[in-house]
């Protein structure tokens, strides 16, 4: 049902805008697993742009899955709420976009992707800090951010709650924030921005950061 509301066609500007983020920090040949991969649409746009990564999905929507191989795409089903189902699949570069939020036990999640990583975990989540979101609040209504179905998010994150739930996994980070209000989103993200982005790099050199 979710799937049957989604546009199939193009990245949209928050998806570009993540796409982007990942390309500034992959190198040529680097494997990048994309962990709720969708209809493939964000591997298909890293594939043109460079063409030498070694690209590969997992979802657990068949009818997702379905788009994504006829792009051309290597993918896999999987229960991505079970940490079991995934098993022992691993790549340089691990993204989680849009998909913790979807899943009780993100925690769970999150250690198993830095432990199947070799270089990064890169994320990312709706920021429930965003202004429109505080608003709807002001007014007795809850944050909006799901399309078919209201318990498709079951998770929530401001970009302080981000921070502090970093911090207690004891993982180092980069956070960015993007989308939502032009110029304002620069000076005061925590309120005018709308999407979260998250880099989790190991260090390839030492022991790695820790695993939660």
């Amino acid at each position: 049902m979710y799937w049957a509301h989604r546009d199939m066609g193009v990245l949209n500007s928050f998806q570009r805008i993540r796409a982007d983020f990942l390309l500034k920090r992959l190198r040529d040949g680097d494997a990048v697993l994309d962990v709720g991969c969708g209809d493939g649409r964000i591997l298909a746009y890293l594939k043109a742009q460079k063409p030498s990564l070694r690209l590969s999905g997992i979802d657990s929507s068949p009818a997702a899955l379905k788009i994504a191989a006829e792009r051309g795409l290597d993918v896999h089903q999987a229960d991505i709420r079970n940490v079991q189902a995934l098993g022992g699949a691993s790549a340089d570069v691990i993204t989680l976009f849009e998909v913790i939020e979807h899943v009780p036990d993100s925690e769970a999640l999150l250690v198993w992707a830095v432990a199947h990583a070799h270089v990064a975990v890169v994320f990312s989540v709706p920021n429930t800090g965003f202004v429109f979101h505080r608003l709807r609040l002001l007014l007795g209504r809850f944050p909006l951010q799901w399309r078919a179905h209201p318990g498709e998010h079951v998770r929530f994150w401001t970009m302080q709650d981000m921070r502090w739930w970093l911090r207690a996994l004891d993982y180092p980070y980069e956070l960015k924030a993007y989308e939502g209000v032009p110029v304002l989103n620069r000076f005061w993200p925590s309120l005018f921005a709308q999407g979260l982005y998250v880099i989790i790099a190991k260090d390839v050199d030492g022991a790695g950061v820790p695993k939660g």
